[in-house]
């Protein structure tokens, strides 16, 4: 048997966890093997490092099997009255490693997601990510440049945060 390092458990209600697949989602590379014959019984998982919250559109996923590997928080879907029109919101908690992932999975394109901690923000497009403070809207320009420049359109390009 494999000894691994797991997250921190609290007991309560419990519910069965899957062993994660082996499959590789948009290049990510899993860290962990678990043993399928073992099964995994948990209730809440806190997960060290998952300091960043955001919110990742499904359509902006080139494999929104990733959405699988996230904390998520909260769901919305938008209210567009075309169906095809709307999107389906996942508001997250990741670390710094989750948003690498992300940022591998995300439609070439006009889509970037955004993630916050505090009033430190990191905007991420198809492999490029910039960081800035959201006080201060001249440390924006390169994030704001860079989404028109791939065809974001401004008025999405506002970057909000819960406070």
């Amino acid at each position: 048997m494999v000894e691994h390092d797991l997250p921190k458990v609290e007991t309560g209600v419990r519910f069965p966890l899957l062993a994660p697949s082996k499959q590789n989602f948009c290049g990510a590379k899993h860290r962990h093997e678990f043993d399928s014959r073992i099964p995994l019984q948990i209730s809440r998982i806190y997960i060290m490092g998952k300091k960043y919250k955001g919110t990742v559109v499904e359509e902006s996923l080139e494999d929104n099997r990733i959405l699988n590997e996230l904390e998520i928080t909260g769901f919305r879907i938008s209210s567009d009255e075309d169906p095809q029109s709307r999107w389906h919101l996942y508001t997250v908690k990741v670390s710094e490693e989750d948003i690498l992932k992300l940022s591998k999975c995300i439609s070439p394109g006009k889509w970037y997601m955004h993630f916050w901690s505090g009033r430190n923000v990191i905007a991420v497009f198809r492999d490029k990510t910039f960081e800035f403070n959201y006080d201060n809207k001249a440390t924006w320009k390169e994030a704001v440049d860079y989404g028109l420049s791939v065809g974001t359109p401004r008025e999405q390009l506002d970057f909000l945060i819960e406070e």
